[in-house]
């Protein structure tokens, strides 16, 4: 089942909410040891728990984050999940990205609408892969990604051992 995507305010996410851009929420090891590499910027978490009753494929705890790979000609979205306890706001990750020409310091709350179908989506079945997320700038910033939608999937066999380390990044 597909969940839509409301991107909201700008400047009101809750700390543990879900959430595009602005400062990411933890668990205390991660800030001790980025899992993510230097050329990485944040661009979003879900907070899982947040759409467990919403039925798609996704596990109902823990975090998935987004964060996108500057280190190739065109960005590429980075996954990482975790079931952890997330206790640490991670204030130091887009350290270094002052160059980037859309605001990623400032933070876009993340609302759930499970009859919205197109656009900003989460988690929709392709066969064998599935639609992890898609963000649709023109809804919320028309400047961020030069206007043009990311999406990333994942195949269904990564998803259900939750593996993203294979995600691919499409742009339309």
């Amino acid at each position: 089942m597909t969940v839509g995507l409301k991107i909201g305010n700008k400047g009101d996410a809750e700390y543990e909410g879900s959430r595009l851009f602005g400062d990411p929420a933890v668990p205390e090891s991660w800030a001790m040891e980025e899992p993510w590499s230097e050329d990485c910027y944040f661009l979003g978490q879900i907070n899982l728990e947040e759409i467990k009753s919403m039925g798609h494929g996704l596990p109902k705890k823990g975090y998935i984050y987004f964060f996108t790979d500057t280190s190739t000609d065109l960005p590429e979205i980075r996954v990482l999940y975790t079931d952890e306890e997330v206790d640490t706001i991670y204030e130091d990750c887009n350290m270094g990205f002052d160059e980037i020409e859309y605001d990623i310091f400032s933070d876009y709350v993340i609302d759930f609408d499970p009859s919205k179908t197109d656009g900003s989506v989460l988690c929709q079945d392709n066969g064998d892969e599935a639609l992890l997320i898609r963000i649709c700038p023109k809804e919320f910033n028309p400047e961020l990604f030069d206007g043009l939608d990311i999406s990333v999937y994942i195949k269904n066999t990564e998803l259900a051992s939750l593996d993203f380390s294979k995600v691919t990044t499409r742009y339309v």
